[in-house]
């Protein structure tokens, strides 16, 4: 998401050809739209895509994570392990986007609301009675991730979770 608002931010994409796509991605962890944006990352080649997905997350010191091959592949194109992250990443990216650092208020706002409109809320939301949660899901090898934004009356938090 934040690679692809990113583009969006920079002139490179624009936000009605891509909004929707990023919306499915996040509210119902969809693998192939998240190749669909890589392929527009990579203008038609998801290769390139994964390049500047990489490139992005290394410039903004996301350090413990990186794409090596399409979501819900098992084709690994580097030799590495599959796709991973950490939880740290996680917890950066969503604090920076919680305190509208992330790209740009407006874009980190967005943000905000897709995630807002998460539709599986079996993990951190389910925990967390009235209060504003936007979270996002993830699993893969028996690893299953949720991270949110959770909002209690005066409080923000950021949270995450990996468990196998």
């Amino acid at each position: 998401m934040a690679s692809t608002f990113r583009a969006v931010n920079e002139g490179k994409l624009k936000m009605e050809d891509v909004e929707t796509t990023v919306e499915r991605m996040i509210t119902t962890d969809n693998n192939s739209d998240a190749n669909i944006l890589l392929k527009t990352l990579g203008n038609g080649e998801i290769a390139k895509g994964i390049d500047k997905v990489n490139e992005d997350l290394r410039e903004n010191g996301y350090s413990s994570t990186k794409v090596t091959n399409e979501m819900g592949s098992s084709f690994d194109r580097e030799g590495d392990k599959e796709n991973y992250t950490s939880v740290s990443d996680v917890t950066k990216l969503l604090k920076q986007i919680l305190q509208k650092r992330c790209i740009s208020n407006a874009m980190s706002e967005k943000m905000i609301e897709i995630l807002q409109n998460q539709t599986i809320t079996d993990i951190i939301p389910s925990q967390i009675e009235s209060s504003s949660v936007g979270n996002k899901t993830g699993e893969q090898n028996n690893i299953v991730q949720d991270a949110a934004i959770v909002s209690i009356e005066k409080a923000n938090y950021v949270v995450a979770i990996s468990a196998s």
